[in-house]
């Protein structure tokens, strides 16, 4: 892209304009809270849900998930165990810390 920032901001645009529900899913992490500089997605985003594995122990990873951005809304920004049984998910309050 030559001008990947305004590239990027009408890729936006267009996703919010098939005014459902869209996903842009990235495999890149998204350190919000270092010093260095988030992508530009995460300023263009209107939500951004984490999906991460934690290694609770030497024996056992837990899948977690964090919204860690949701516009226009108060929400939880903890740490979530994510377990998936029964061909369904289940959310529950991760009890091993939140790093």
């Amino acid at each position: 892209m030559e001008d990947r920032r305004s590239e990027l901001y009408f890729l936006f645009e267009w996703l919010r304009d098939l005014a459902p529900l869209a996903f842009s899913i990235s495999e890149k992490p998204l350190n919000l809270v270092s010093r260095s500089a988030p992508p530009e997605e995460a300023f263009l985003a209107d939500g951004i849900i984490a999906l991460e594995m934690h290694s609770a122990s030497d024996l056992f990873v837990q899948r977690r998930v964090r919204v860690v951005k949701m516009r226009s809304t108060k929400h939880e920004t903890g740490y979530y165990a994510l377990s998936y049984e029964d061909r369904a998910f289940e959310v529950t309050r991760s009890v091993t810390g939140s790093s």
